[in-house]
């Protein structure tokens, strides 16, 4: 049976965000994400604490206006916002009390539903369910707020962190109740047994402001994930090679004219030298040149035999 009343109609417009931002003093947790919700949708989002989950939570339900983009929420759209801290149970009543208050029945849709027959798909007994709460166990006490939350109904649920100190039969009655459920779910958890079960897309939060829409389930994501770092890797590796062999090709450019530069400057050095050299050659020649035409001369002079 189900744990969630019908929800209400919803309109074409459930929730549409386009490019919006959160920025925080000196840091920004997400910037440009863009996400519409459908019918029948589960989306899980994910991410270490801190990163920013909550306030996307909150801007999706307009509760907190983004830094830069556009949250459109339509008309028919009702939330029920379950956050971390959760509701808090009042000890001396019973669990007919805490749910029906002063009458024995919830509406249910349309409809009236028996505080006692709603109890029973949380998983507890007749006996159980007049008892003061003040004497239940921990994961009784957490199957009650369960069902005091989900009884408000809505057609958007927003859970956060809704599978903490769920005992695991209250755990898998809350998976078959999202599976069927026909409108939307936006949900946060650490656990990935529960994201796996219940969600067609999930939201990653991976830090640097950097967020990810991944359609399937947590494992898809995973999967899809290390091949998406394993290709920066590869990226970041090629980029590194390129660099390396761009610094080698600047080194041997640099080199070389060093090297041109010393020539030039070696070259410029020796210049006097050779000039000098050059210059003593012409005077040897001219010696040369002129004891030639001396011993021309003498020989000229001397007289026939």
């Amino acid at each position: 049976l189900p744990i969630f009343p019908p929800p209400p109609p919803m309109s074409n417009i459930i929730v549409d965000a386009v490019g919006i931002s959160a920025v925080i003093p000196q840091r920004t947790l997400f910037s440009h994400f863009g996400l519409s919700l459908t019918p029948g949708s589960c989306t899980g989002i994910v991410g270490r604490n801190g990163m920013g989950k909550t306030t996307l939570l909150r801007m999706l339900m307009a509760e907190q206006p983004p830094a830069t983009g556009k949250v459109t929420v339509g008309k028919k759209t009702v939330f029920n916002y379950v956050d971390q801290q959760r509701l808090t149970l009042d000890t001396s009543k019973s669990p007919m009390e805490e749910i029906g208050g002063n009458t024995d029945y919830i509406t249910w849709g349309g409809e009236k539903l028996h505080v006692r027959s709603y109890l029973k798909r949380f998983l507890f007994t007749d006996d159980r369910v007049t008892q003061q709460i003040s004497v239940m166990s921990g994961g009784e006490r957490s199957r009650l707020l369960l069902a005091k939350i989900l009884c408000r109904g809505g057609n958007v649920l927003v859970l956060d962190e809704p599978t903490n100190d769920l005992d695991l039969q209250t755990l898998r009655v809350l998976e078959e109740a999202l599976l069927d459920f026909p409108g939307c779910v936006l949900l946060v958890s650490h656990d990935r047994y529960f994201l796996d079960r219940v969600c067609d897309r999930i939201i990653s939060f991976e830090g640097d402001g950097q967020v990810h829409v991944n359609e399937g389930n947590y494992s898809y994501y995973l999967e899809k994930n290390k091949d998406r770092l394993n290709a920066q890797r590869s990226a970041a590796r090629l980029a590194a090679h390129r660099a390396a062999a761009h610094r080698d090709r600047a080194l041997k450019v640099a080199t070389h004219r060093r090297r041109q530069h010393r020539r030039r400057a070696e070259r410029m050095q020796l210049r006097p030298l050779v000039e000098q050299r050059r210059a003593r050659r012409q005077d040897v020649l001219a010696g040369v040149r002129g004891i030639l035409d001396v011993q021309a001369e003498i020989r000229e002079a001397r007289p026939a035999e």
